[in-house]
């Protein structure tokens, strides 16, 4: 979480989702505090900024398990840090551990879904990952960059390339809400 008390706003991030690109571009801000989110709150801490504007950026839930799973394989290249849950070696085998929650205890963070996080935080505005450039120019402050970076990405083919009936089902049940309620069609083979 970013809070910039000159622009009175606060940015929610959520992972995969171009968040560290975001907050690392939002630190180029001289009047930045940098602020962590408690993980097990989920929540925005203090009255202070309760009269703050409160923004996050989603990503489709299906190209978000993809950029996930991606990641988890790139951070754990040999095997899980914890000897109950071994590193998938397919995508169908992750999808399967968030559909259960079942990744390693210092990844269940990035198994809860993008609704799920959010649970219990007022958000005023969206942005979708698929549009960010574009969303970013509609907040209502202006931002001290024009682009952002590509931090932490993980190269792959399109999302949709993963996919079969089977995981589809997966991630649809897993990220329900997320579909929903950020307007993400569902992916059907």
């Amino acid at each position: 979480m970013i809070i910039s008390h000159r622009h009175k706003f606060v940015f929610v991030s959520i992972p995969r989702t171009a968040s560290t690109s975001i907050r690392r571009s939002l630190m180029q801000c001289p009047d930045l505090e940098c602020q962590a989110l408690p993980a097990e709150t989920h929540s925005v801490p203090g009255e202070e900024y309760s009269d703050y504007f409160r923004w996050t950026t989603v990503r489709n839930p299906y190209d978000r398990a993809v950029s996930l799973w991606k990641y988890y394989r790139q951070s754990y290249p040999y095997g899980s840090r914890s000897k109950s849950a071994p590193l998938p070696l397919s995508f169908f085998q992750f999808a399967e551990l968030q559909q259960l929650k079942g990744l390693v205890l210092s990844w269940w963070f990035y198994s809860i879904s993008q609704s799920e996080m959010l649970q219990g935080v007022r958000i005023d505005q969206v942005l979708h990952y698929e549009n960010l450039e574009q969303e970013l120019k509609e907040l209502p402050f202006e931002l001290p960059f024009t682009q952002l970076p590509r931090l932490e990405s993980t190269e792959h083919r399109h999302w949709s390339d993963y996919y079969d009936s089977f995981t589809e089902q997966l991630i649809w049940d897993w990220a329900l809400q997320d579909f929903e309620k950020y307007g993400y069609p569902r992916l059907l083979r």
